[in-house]
């Protein structure tokens, strides 16, 4: 079943309908979060910030986005355990998903989706072998993203140009002792 969410003054609607290939079935309000990032999206925010609690699902929203917004995908993180919950949870959502990892030794910067290590992409010689041409790119605990190490990745995929990628971030709720939310991130 789709579900809708209306946007009020805008007289918006945006759907996000299930597919098939999940080997799990999101909770509805997780589709209704990629509802309303992409009705964001729609409405010209560029740089839309998701805040969930902690334990609720931000990596399978962010892994139903990816699959929604098709094209090309890169999710930043800064710690092993976050990569690979990334691939377990993009391949749960889409197992048909040709997934790259850019960690350590591993250097797979050519597929569809790439997952990498802010450490290990943001080293020059690494980021220059990446093709800046995401549509999707998604910062996991985007409250680290103002550091050097994201900036240079960011700034090389064009994350603030005008026609750059969509940027969306996650973690926990400010207000329950998460981190503020990042002046370069919108609202929407």
């Amino acid at each position: 079943m789709p579900i809708m969410i209306s946007l009020g003054a805008h007289g918006m609607e945006a759907i996000a309908q299930p597919l098939t290939t999940f080997r799990l079935t999101p909770r509805p309000y997780q589709y209704e979060a990629v509802a309303a990032l992409l009705a964001a999206t729609a409405r010209g925010v560029q740089r839309p910030f998701l805040v969930l609690p902690t334990g609720t699902g931000k990596t399978i929203v962010f892994a139903l986005l990816v699959q929604r917004r098709r094209g090309r995908s890169l999710i930043l993180a800064h710690r092993d355990e976050l990569i690979q919950q990334a691939v377990d949870k993009l391949h749960l959502v889409d197992p048909t998903l040709t997934l790259g990892v850019v960690q350590a030794a591993r250097d797979e910067h050519t597929a569809p989706t790439v997952v990498a290590s802010v450490q290990t992409l943001s080293r020059r010689t690494r980021l220059t072998r990446l093709v800046p041409d995401f549509q999707t790119l998604v910062i996991d605990e985007a409250h680290h993203a103002p550091t050097p190490t994201y900036r240079r990745i960011l700034e090389y995929c064009r994350a603030w140009h005008p026609d750059g990628p969509l940027v969306g971030g996650g973690h926990g709720d400010p207000r329950t002792g998460g981190s503020p939310l990042p002046a370069w991130m919108s609202s929407g």
